[in-house]
């Protein structure tokens, strides 16, 4: 029987039987981040698996691979593998699997969501209802001039990074609400912007001087850290909305919370932070400008089930020696662990 340790569960109640259906044993531990390895059972069940799958905010260290002897698959929850020690997993021979194009549709829509709060400024107006009964409403027509209830056709949508969501998102922008897209993707073909129908731009500077409203989905390396930082916050229109939900650190967030203090920017949506998980009482959450949610994008019933339903497909595919389709490291696949 395979074994395969999973560090916070499955986001899906019903992925465990995934596994079991294809004669996996499955044993979970606790990873906040770090798994708790206190007792004789967890360091056995780590010590015999072969795979394992983690979620944040789950991390694979050095040391953590270093205790699975038996290890020869980390499956991570998505498409993102920053929580993993990916050059320790290359060494020692690991395969390391993602799961990118399963739940962007998911996270596109979040964003479009959160787009859509900001600009009819949902939060604050359900909130003002709630507490001050119907005389809110005319507070808010009064401030119908100040930019509140702006609508999004024709404004200008700027996405940082054109992959599978960035590629949803402007789909959804262009024909859903009439906008007009523009992205920075530096590795992105040509072909890729002229099929989407969106505007190339070479300069994130410009990206956000230009655009009513920044997408960032991008993946996270150490040289797009504050991507969008201080500068470029600086540079964007003051009825502009910033939105991030690819990783928290592509965004500088203290420059973010002082630009929605002093009116920099309009207002902005995360669901992803730096750190994460986000700290509590952080000074960002009472602001009355910013929608925020605790990195659920992606965590849709369907997007669930087709995470997991990969995850046995590669950790099964390396185990039996197939190349699985969505192999982080490449280079490790000449050196796999016996």
């Amino acid at each position: 029987m395979k074994h395969i340790v999973v560090l916070n569960s499955f986001a899906h109640r019903d992925g465990g039987a995934d596994f079991g259906a294809e004669g996996w044993q499955v044993t979970t531990l606790r990873a906040n981040p770090d798994p708790a390895l206190d007792d004789a059972a967890a360091l056995a069940a780590v010590a015999g698996a072969e795979a394992l799958y983690v979620s944040l905010p789950g991390r694979i260290t050095a040391d953590l691979i270093a205790r699975m002897p038996k290890l020869k698959v980390i499956s991570v929850a998505g498409a993102g593998y920053q929580n993993v020690d990916l050059a320790a997993a290359t060494e020692q021979g690991v395969a390391v699997v993602n799961h990118s194009g399963v739940g962007h549709i998911a996270v596109a829509e979040h964003m479009v969501a959160m787009l859509l709060a900001l600009t009819r400024r949902l939060p604050t107006t359900h909130s003002a209802l709630v507490s001050d009964g119907w005389k809110s409403r005319a507070v808010y027509m009064k401030r119908v001039s100040d930019s509140f209830g702006t609508i999004l056709a024709g404004k200008t949508a700027g996405i940082v990074g054109l992959g599978n969501i960035g590629a949803r998102l402007a789909k959804t922008l262009l024909h859903g609400f009439d906008m007009k897209v523009s992205a920075f993707s530096p590795a992105t073909p040509q072909d890729v912007f002229d099929s989407l129908g969106v505007t190339r731009v070479a300069d994130i500077n410009a990206l956000c001087r230009e655009s009513d409203c920044v997408l960032v989905v991008t993946n996270y390396t150490p040289e797009k850290h504050h991507l969008v930082g201080r500068a470029q916050i600086a540079a964007m229109k003051p009825t502009a909305i910033l939105i991030n939900a690819g990783r928290g650190p592509l965004v500088d967030q203290q420059a973010l919370h002082e630009a929605l203090q002093d009116g920099t920017i309009a207002a902005a949506g995360l669901d992803v932070f730096d750190p994460e998980p986000a700290l509590d009482g952080d000074p960002l959450f009472k602001l009355d400008n910013i929608l925020v949610t605790p990195h659920v994008a992606g965590l849709a019933d369907e997007v669930q089930r087709a995470l997991v339903r990969s995850s046995v497909e590669q950790c099964g595919q390396v185990l039996d020696g197939q190349r699985p389709p969505r192999l982080v490291n490449d280079s490790v696949w000449g050196k796999r662990r016996a």
